[in-house]
């Protein structure tokens, strides 16, 4: 079995020797799959893979802002995190194809498949509003615009926390204000069940 995920012809105007193009061209796959397979049936599978994915772009976009490896060491580290995305994508399909009866890949995969966990979130003091955004989106923002400079760079979108508790997984941003003007930004890595609170900085 072949899984066709698409491509990007132009890393918004990168150009393809450019390191930064590895990251930006596998976080545009992330966003065409969010835009076309948009139904609850289909981001039940892909929110926990995409979450994964994004893990390892923002891992990219560390390794480069660290400054400490250039030239052929950089593309070898950016080429093993886009071969651990690959490995994602195909053990989650993997699985999804033999669920549906299908034979799914014939070589073995290394990748562990994805989960998403129910997270309880809650503010102290009580009454903040919350809103999140996963960190590969977030941080590929953050490089694009800040080290990058391109000004222009299309800011991603926070979601807003509507219910006591949501489903994530992996690295997450959560921005809460309080309606005394209190302020609240974490970083967080989602891997359990575990309730968050969030208290102004």
């Amino acid at each position: 079995m072949i899984y066709q995920l698409g491509d990007v012809d132009d890393a918004y105007g990168l150009d393809s020797d450019d390191p930064v193009s590895i990251p930006v061209r596998h976080q545009f796959t992330v966003l065409g799959i969010r835009t076309y397979r948009n139904q609850p049936q289909h981001r039940q599978f892909w929110d926990p893979v995409l979450r994964q994915v994004e893990d390892e772009i923002a891992g990219m976009l560390a390794v480069m802002r660290s400054g400490t490896v250039r030239g052929d060491e950089l593309r070898g580290a950016l080429s093993e995190r886009s071969d651990r995305i690959h490995e994602i994508y195909q053990s989650n399909l993997d699985q999804l194809a033999k669920q549906q009866g299908k034979e799914g890949a014939k070589g073995a995969t290394t990748c562990t498949v994805c989960s998403m966990f129910n997270v309880a979130l809650q503010t102290d003091p009580q009454g903040g509003a919350i809103r999140y955004i996963s960190g590969g989106r977030w941080s590929l923002y953050i490089y694009m615009t800040e080290v990058r400079g391109q000004k222009d760079y299309p800011q991603p979108e926070w979601l807003d926390v509507k219910s006591d508790s949501v489903s994530l997984t992996g690295i997450n941003w959560f921005s809460v204000k309080w309606p005394n003007g209190a302020k609240a930004l974490d970083r967080v890595n989602i891997e359990s069940k575990k309730p968050l609170t969030f208290t102004p900085d």
